[in-house]
Formats: structure tokens, sequence, C-alpha cells
């Protein structure tokens, strides 16, 4: 049980928020320490959302633009709009011995701000124009390994999807969000080690399943919940194959109309069907939700096999870590860091570090660095301040002496600030998980980019009103890739493309009438918000923290209730 040391009030939103004995014990682990000095690292100014939300600000995943490569002059895509100040190049160029990153170093400067000077060598050198790496014939971004692909994100060693996010070891996705060892997936999110999902929530280990959620080891289910080893079930009713067959003619899956309907009339189903309270699974001393094999992970949410970590979302294999966003793969002692994955030890107030790095503060940096303070994107570098080189000696000795100015000028162990990310506040993660329009944005002093530039939109398409769409996908010919489709909700322009369509011939899906930003933002709406509640389980009756608000109509029981249900 963690004891309450200190109550702060946010710096940024003004709201209490709790420091204990174990967070000032984390904070004095990870402090540094220079010729037998330690620089300790104080408790945060900011509040978790508040840290996390900053921090997001530096990550752009979903927004892709059309812009010039500073290098060739040639038509590039990048995360970085036309409009920016940066210097931008092909990711393929900057990845070749073409850019030295080393060329464009500044010395320390103890007359301004590190924060100033880390903007200045953002604005000098050559920046990638997208963070991917050994991807075969696609169009991606914060993608690596993956082939065939469309507009996927956060998508690794994954084949043939489009339009998802976070999807690893996965094939033929469309739309889908968190998808694990999966083929032939569609609208669906949380789904893991299964085949042919479509329209599911929460699916492990399964095949042939529509409109379910929560299901595990199960076939050939249509609009069920909570069920384990079943098959041939519709609306949690058990039916043998051919009564199931003849159920599922009944509802053309090809209509759009139809779908609409499917989906109310699922939606009534499961609100009467009962709900665990939080999504933790195989975990000790876990708090929040959606965690997974994991150990003292504590107000995390996204998170699979990790241990002794706070206030870290979407992560995997992390160790010993707080104030940690997004990625995977055996990285431990970090400390509010963004973007970083993939064997990295002792990151501090990082973002973008790809791998194999350790000891770096203050850095957006790329791979295999150790002992580096402020750089960007450097490669194979050891004892660099701002992309200059120094002596191990040399490091050791003006390091402390910018703490001890960056202490003096206010910025003593915060996250680089919003002012100076290179992207707008609703161009980022941040806008994703925490939206807010533009005077909201404004307001809190954030950037706000008003103009959408889709990249996917060629000038010379005619235009194609969602209404005008035929229900049926057999009647829908080839003609519509040449056409800009008009969202139903937001009225943003969208294409099909060739695959796709493909897809949804198939599968006998209905060509969509909405945006796949706008699709994006409603798939993450099905999960709850981000918040605990306390309430009462509804079968025993004792104190429960869930993600269902007690006003809410379902009913929602604990764990140990949960699983007599579906465990029958």
């Amino acid at each position: 049980m963690e004891k309450i040391i200190e109550t702060k009030k946010c710096k940024n939103c003004g709201i209490n928020f709790d420091i204990t004995d174990k967070d000032i014990k984390f904070y004095n682990k990870i402090s540094l320490v220079f010729a037998w000095k330690k620089f300790q690292i104080p408790s945060p100014t900011h509040c978790p959302k508040c840290r996390q939300q900053r921090r997001l600000t530096r990550r752009n995943e979903r927004k892709l633009y059309s812009r010039k490569c500073d290098i060739t002059k040639k038509t590039i895509i990048s995360m970085y709009s036309q409009d920016k100040n940066y210097i931008v190049c092909d990711d393929k160029i900057w990845r070749t011995d073409q850019i030295d990153p080393m060329d464009y170093w500044l010395d320390f400067d103890f007359s301004k701000s590190f924060f100033e000077q880390f903007d200045q060598l953002m604005h000098k050198i050559p920046l990638p124009s997208l963070h991917q790496m050994q991807n075969e014939n696609c169009i991606l971004n914060q993608c690596w390994y993956t082939k065939n692909s469309y507009m996927s994100f956060n998508t690794d060693y994954s084949e043939e999807c489009y339009y998802c996010t976070n999807v690893v070891y996965s094939k033929k996705c469309i739309d889908s969000f968190h998808v694990d060892n999966t083929e032939i997936c569609a609208y669906s999110l949380d789904v893991k080690k299964s085949y042919k999902v479509f329209y599911s929530e929460n699916i492990k280990n399964s095949n042939n399943i529509y409109f379910s959620n929560d299901l595990e080891n199960c076939s050939d289910c249509f609009a069920c919940t909570g069920l384990r080893n079943q098959k041939y079930c519709f609306f949690n009713k058990q039916l043998n194959k051919q009564q199931y067959e003849e159920e599922f003619k009944k509802y053309n899956l090809w209509s759009k109309k139809c779908l609409e309907k499917i989906k109310n009339k699922v939606k009534e189903f499961f609100v009467k069907q009962p709900k665990l309270a939080i999504n933790i699974e195989n975990s000790e001393n876990c708090k929040w939700n959606y965690i997974y094999d994991s150990k003292n992970a504590i107000n995390c949410f996204d998170c699979f096999d990790s241990e002794d970590i706070k206030y870290c979302d979407t992560v995997s294999e992390l160790k010993s870590s707080m104030d940690f966003n997004i990625w995977w793969y055996n990285c431990e002692m970090c400390l509010d860091t963004v973007s970083s994955g993939d064997r990295n030890y002792n990151l501090l107030f990082c973002a973008n570090i790809r791998g194999n790095s350790q000891n770096l503060l203050y850095c957006n940096i790329w791979a295999n660095n150790k002992n580096c303070f402020g750089c960007v994107w450097l490669m194979n570098k050891e004892y660099c301040i701002l992309n200059k080189q120094y002596t191990k000696e040399e490091y050791n000795n003006i390091l402390p002496k910018i703490i001890k100015h960056m202490i003096k000028t206010g910025e003593r162990w915060e996250f680089l600030p919003t002012a100076i990310s290179p992207f707008a506040y609703n161009e980022t993660d941040a806008h994703v998980i925490y939206p807010m329009n533009q005077k909201e944005t404004l307001n809190k002093w954030y950037q706000y980019k008003e103009k959408d530039d889709d990249i996917s939109i060629p000038i010379d398409l005619s235009i194609l009103n969602s209404d005008d769409i035929k229900d049926n996908i057999k009647d829908i010919d080839n003609s519509i890739l040449d056409k800009a489709i008009l969202c139903e909700v937001t009225g943003r322009p969208f294409r099909i493309i060739k695959q796709e369509l493909d897809f949804y011939r198939k599968y006998s899906l209905p060509v969509p009438t909405k945006h796949p930003d706008t699709r994006h933002i409603e798939r993450i709406s099905l999960r709850n918000p981000r918040k605990l509640f306390d309430r009462k389980c509804n079968k025993c009756w004792i104190e429960i923290k869930t993600t269902y608000s007690p006003d809410r109509p379902e009913k929602v029981y604990c764990e140990t209730c949960y699983n007599k249900e579906v465990y029958w």
C-alpha cells in the first residue's frame, strides 16, 4: 500500500494530485549522479493527466501531409505539413549517409534557456518525414516491418492492414484497433489470436465472430457476450450448425441500412448482460484498465507483460518506470518519455528513442546511443550534447553545469514544453485521448492547426455525397475509386482504394460513408472513458472500482462474480 507523502496543485490545470512514498523512492533511484554529487529529481509540478497530455503533444501518429523534401525538392508524404518551419527530408534519404546529424551541432549557451537551444537544434537539423523502418509498399507512420498496408499507425510485423492502429503480427485487417496475431479482422478492437472477426470487441482465441464482445475460445458466434468455449451461438442462445446458418442468412451484412439496425439491436441486448468491472487479466496488484500479465502496474492503460510501473500507457515488457507512453519491448528505468522502445534503459524526458539506447536525457533521437543530452536524431553516438561530440571527461564536467543552469531557468526536470512541439495539438495523440475544440486548445496556449490537408485526395477527383453510395456492395463498381466521398459526419473528403474495395467485396461489407479519422474516433469511443468510479457489484454488492459510472444502466460485476457467469 502506497503512503501519500505530499498533495500538490497542478501547475497546468490546478487540480490536486498526490505524491506517494513509492513515487519519492523512484525519483530518488533514477536521479543522476556526477562526480559523487547527486542531482535529485523532485516530485513533478504537473498532475499525471497533464504530464501525459504534454508528452503526447510530441507524437503525431495519424496526420500525414504532402510536402516538398527540402533536400531533393521532390514531393513526399510527411508528418510535418508544408507550413511547418522545419527542414524535412524523405525518411529514406535520412537513413543514408547523405545526412550526418553531427554536422548540425550547437555549443551550449549559458545565456539562453536549454529549451530555446533545443528548439533551435530541431529547426536546424533535417528531420525524417516519417517514423518508419523496413516497411514494404506502404503508406504508414510509426510502423516497422510491415508490408502492403495503407494509412495504418503504430503497426508492426503485419501485412495488408488498412486504417488500423496498434496492430502487431496480423494480416488482412481493416479499421481495427489493438489487434495481435490475428488474420481477417474488420471494425474491431482488442482482438488477440483470432481469425475472421467483424464488428467485435475483446475477442481472444476465436474465429468467425460477428458483433460480439468478450469471447474466448469461441467460434461461429453472432451478437454474443461473455462466452467461453462456445460454438454456434446467436445472441448468447445455443443453436446447432444448421440453425445458426439459417439465422445468419437473415442478416444482410452487406447493407449499411441493415448494419445500423443490427448494431442497435446488439446494443439493446448487450446493455442487459453482465459487464466485467475492469479488464485486468492474469495480473497482480494492478490498477486501471486493459492490463494483462503484469505486476504492480498502477494507473496504467493498455499494459502488457510489465512490472513496477506507474502512469504508463500502451506499453509492453516495461519495468521500473513512470510516465511512459507508447512503445514496446524490454525498456527499463524510464521517466516522462514518449515513443520509445526496444531495449532502452534509463531514459529521462525523451521522445522517439528507437532502441538499444541508455542514459539519455532530453533527447529526440534515433537509436544505439549512450550518455547523450539534448540531442536530435543521432545514431551510434556517445557523450554528445546538442549533437556536439565530447570526451567522457568533458561530458561529465559540463553536464552538471547545464543541470544547475536549468534549475535557475525554471526548466528543472520538466518535459519538453508544448510551445516547442513540432505539431499542433489537434495533430497529435494528445488530441485523440483528450480532445479539445479550437477555443479550448488556444485557451490552454497549445498550437492549433485549422486546415486539414488530406494527402489521399487528388484535386481532380469528382465528389460523391455519402447518401449517393449504393447500399449493396454488389452494386458498387470500380468507378468509386475515382471519386472523393464526403464524410456524412464532418464533410471531410476521403477515398476508397482498390485493396480496400476488394476486401469489402470479398467479405460482403458495405462501403464506409465516414472519414477514416471519424471511424477511428468512433471505434476507440466504444471503450469506456479513462476514469475509475466507485460502485457496487450488482451480484454480491461488494465495493468495486470500475470504468462504468454509477449512473449507467449496465449490470457490473466484480471479477469473481463475472467469472462465475462466463465459466459455467
